[in-house]
C-alpha cells in the first residue's frame, strides 16, 4: 500500500473512531458482562456498510475491505489505528 492509499485510509479510520468506535469500544467496557457482542457487530456493519468483513472483540473493532485487500480497525483505552492485512 503506497503512502497516498495509507493517509486516505487513516481518514476513514479516523471519522469510523471518532464517529461511533470510541463510544462502542467505552460503552462494551462497561456492559460486556450483560450485553451480547453481536449487538455491537450489528451496528459497526450498519456504520461501515459493504466493506465490512467481521468484528473483533480482541483487539476492539472490525475488519473491513479497503485498498484492494482487507483491514483491521481497532481502539483500545490508550489508542486506535488499523493493520492492513
Amino acid at each position: 500500500m503506497d503512502d497516498k492509499a495509507k493517509e486516505r485510509l487513516m481518514v476513514k479510520v479516523r471519522e469510523y473512531v471518532d464517529g461511533f468506535l470510541g463510544y462502542l469500544y467505552d460503552r462494551w467496557q462497561d456492559e460486556k458482562e450483560y450485553e451480547d457482542f453481536k449487538e455491537y457487530a450489528d451496528v459497526m456493519k450498519k456504520k461501515v456498510g459493504d466493506a465490512f468483513v467481521r468484528a473483533t472483540k480482541r483487539p476492539f473493532g472490525f475488519v473491513m475491505k479497503a485498498e484492494g485487500g482487507e483491514v483491521q480497525v481497532y481502539v483500545n483505552s490508550k489508542s486506535f489505528g488499523f493493520n492492513v492485512r
